[in-house]
């Protein structure tokens, strides 16, 4: 059975569905039924099965079929936020913060973002678990901001160290920290009574994902299977594995190779069933970040039909790499409607148009939604 704690962890996932405030284009939307992708267009409103766009008021609206689990990841310019809606209704977030521009970089508009975070989690809004998955600014910098007055019911961060720790400046609209708003993240996570956190480190990996205690039903697993490896503070980075009945999905955080070395060392060592990592599913660590992540054994064992990086389109650290881009094509399905995206080769910009293959950026794309289903199909949605 999971401990206390990392079933906290796993609730904590079960809650994070975003929604778009901001005024953006008409998305597309397209689903896999296990065998092809198909271009379904606008989502019926009040389809229990679908996510509609509304573009009159701007707003996300959606209805939780039973067995879905929705994952949302929010365009954040140049950092990560995801949020997680599971089966019994319940959110979690994992990581909310951007990088602060430079040059001819677009500006992060963090109200865009605190609307959509709020659109999804509705009136009354609460996270059954706050997920840092380390200490970088542009994955924890706008948490105060966008997460003011969001019941918390616990939150799960990954071990500071006195060289790495958690006091990054807020990034907010102007004059909120003079009007009360927390200057740094810490102060944000000092708020938080200490029963209601959780330091995760390696003793608190999970590789079994028997979490059905915290879910109407059994189908639906959380996997921990990293979290404060050693190295760099991009290697600690939480690593989480989501299975609701047939279909997977991984959320890598900053993981490096080193990260993923230990997950492979690992599963091989113990002989895990063939295909225990095999995802529909994958959010590439760091960003597609080709120096540090996506390295060719990791993508063999994840082998995800559909990749997402969470990337500003103008950024100056070449997120997402070509090579990363390339590696991923080799699983990736052929058969995604043709859509833009741009990847760095040698630190030169490639922008393709009519792009068809299952992979996607938040710079490139917006915000991105995918809806798994128990049967291994899943629905997507992007913005442009």
């Amino acid at each position: 059975m999971m401990t206390p704690l990392v079933r906290g962890v796993a609730l904590a996932l079960a809650m994070v569905l975003v929604a778009c405030a901001a005024p953006t284009p008409t998305p597309t939307v397209f689903e896999s039924d296990g065998d092809e992708l198909r271009e379904s267009g606008i989502a019926k409103s009040g389809d229990a099965s679908s996510t509609s766009w509304s573009p009159d008021d701007n707003n996300w609206q959606h209805e939780l079929a039973r067995g879905e689990v929705i994952i949302h990841f929010v365009n954040v310019n140049q950092g990560d936020c995801t949020i997680i809606e599971w089966p019994d209704g319940t959110f979690s977030m994992m990581d909310c913060g951007t990088t602060t521009w430079k040059g001819n970089t677009p500006k992060p508009n963090p109200q865009a973002v605190r609307s959509y975070v709020r659109s999804v989690l509705g009136e009354n809004p609460r996270l059954r678990s706050l997920i840092l998955t380390h200490p970088d600014a542009d994955h924890i910098n706008m948490v105060p901001y966008v997460l003011e007055g969001v019941q918390i019911d616990h939150l799960y961060y990954v071990q500071p160290t006195s060289q790495w720790h958690y006091k990054k400046r807020t990034f907010a609209p102007p004059g909120w920290v003079s009007n009360g708003g927390d200057r740094y993240v810490s102060d944000f996570i000092d708020d938080i009574p200490s029963q209601k956190k959780t330091w995760l480190d390696l003793h608190h990996i999970d590789w079994t994902g028997q979490d059905s205690d915290w879910f109407e039903d059994s189908d639906c697993r959380v996997y921990l299977l990293a979290a404060n490896v050693r190295g760099s503070s991009n290697s600690r980075s939480v690593v989480l594995m989501l299975e609701n009945g047939g279909f997977k999905a991984m959320l890598c955080g900053d993981a490096t190779r080193q990260t993923e070395d230990f997950i492979l060392d690992y599963v091989n060592k113990h002989e895990f069933p063939r295909g225990y990592l095999d995802v529909d599913v994958l959010m590439a660590g760091h960003h597609g970040s080709q120096k540090t992540s996506t390295g060719p054994a990791w993508v063999a064992a994840v082998r995800p039909e559909l990749s997402v990086a969470s990337c500003g389109f103008v950024n100056e650290y070449g997120h997402p790499g070509g090579l990363v881009v390339r590696r991923l094509e080799d699983t990736a399905r052929t058969q995604a409607p043709p859509h833009r995206l741009r990847w760095f080769d040698d630190g030169e910009q490639v922008t393709r148009s009519n792009y068809d293959r299952d992979i996607f950026t938040t710079g490139s794309n917006g915000n991105i939604v995918v809806k798994g289903r128990r049967n291994g199909s899943y629905w997507v949605q992007y913005e442009r």
